[in-house]
């Protein structure tokens, strides 16, 4: 039995790192410092450089820059690792055990054996991946370490939670959105005198834009006196569909031929692009002759300009009062920033 023990403690005192998900809004600004050295002045530490290639070079600021608020979450996420460590030693000191000692005696209090009947259904799950001659007795023993572990994986973050409120941990290091000057142009949703304004980079041609789309019309649902959305081509996949759009954006129909390019993601030839005008009730004559024109080909080139002057970096992209917020994330993180938005006027 010692070996099992030994290992389903090992797994156990693995659990303790914890890895947080990073998303990607700009971090603050690294505070500066400057000393004279000779009568010099020393680069701040931000300004350091980090990387060099052909003639051109990086700073720590570059870097951190394109890191984002994932340079943040990493950074609250080594400091509560960190001081959970640090409590647990000190909880462990006291009573005289290890590290793992202690988090071994806090599992098995937490933590109930499994089942004979929850091990054999592991057992029988996973019969046909093994040979015929291994016996349920003969693996008992792994089987009881795995579910062991399952289980510690959910309990562990109850006891770090309740360490560390207990310790009255918080971190509290500032964290300021960097705000880009980015045109808000292009077609548009919600009152022009609404307080934020959101400027969308998509891509016809991506399904997680085809998401952020949907999470687009939440927000506006959720916001309809408060938030207005422009939305600007970052056309990588689909410039031509990107074409199209505006041609019926001339037509007054951009919103209702946007919806349709993202429930026909794929379908973006040509004859694709006129027949969704025809289903649309657009000009059909007026539409084609403007596509074929390709008229909003720089239209479409000075957006992918514009969004990566700003720092788009892919799709779909979301600046919200000039605040980055990247890729197609939770409805819960764009309120979460409106309303703080809001709460700022």
């Amino acid at each position: 039995m010692k070996p099992c023990m030994s290992k389903y403690s090992s797994v156990v005192f693995a659990s303790l790192v914890f890895v947080f998900g990073l998303s990607a809004c700009n971090p603050p600004a690294s505070q500066k410092r400057t000393s004279a050295v000779k009568g010099k002045s020393v680069a701040t530490q931000s300004e350091l450089i980090a990387a060099t290639f052909d003639k051109q070079t990086l700073t720590l600021r570059d870097i951190d820059a394109e890191l984002g608020e994932s340079l943040y979450e990493a950074r609250k996420h080594t400091a509560t690792r960190m001081a959970f460590e640090a409590i647990l030693n000190e909880k462990a000191e006291k009573q005289g055990l290890t590290s793992e000692e202690l988090m071994k005696k806090e599992m098995d209090a937490r933590v109930q054996p499994p089942t004979e009947a929850e091990m054999m259904a592991v057992f029988e799950s996973s019969r046909g991946q093994l040979p015929p001659e291994v016996t349920f007795e003969r693996v008992r023993g792994d089987i009881e370490n795995f579910l062991r572990s399952q289980t510690a994986q959910r309990v562990m973050p109850e006891i770090q939670e309740a360490w560390l409120k207990e310790a009255n941990f918080q971190f509290v290091l500032p964290y300021e959105h960097k705000r880009v000057a980015i045109e808000a142009i292009g077609p548009s949703k919600g009152p022009d005198n609404a307080p934020v304004t959101i400027v969308e980079f998509s891509d016809f041609g991506c399904s997680f834009c085809r998401r952020g789309a949907e999470t687009m019309s939440e927000i506006l649902k959720a916001y309809p006196d408060k938030v207005k959305v422009h939305f600007r081509h970052f056309a990588m996949m689909a410039s031509k569909a990107s074409e199209a759009a505006m041609c019926a954006h001339e037509q007054g129909k951009f919103w209702e031929y946007h919806e349709v390019l993202f429930a026909n993601q794929g379908r973006f030839e040509p004859e694709n692009l006129k027949e969704h005008a025809k289903a649309l009730g657009l000009d059909e004559e007026a539409f084609s002759k403007c596509l074929d024109s390709e008229k909003h080909v720089e239209t479409v080139k000075r957006d992918v300009e514009a969004g990566r002057k700003a720092g788009v970096r892919g799709t779909p992209a979301f600046f919200i009062n000039g605040i980055l917020l990247s890729g197609a994330q939770p409805l819960e993180k764009f309120k979460e920033l409106i309303d703080s938005e809001l709460q700022a006027q």
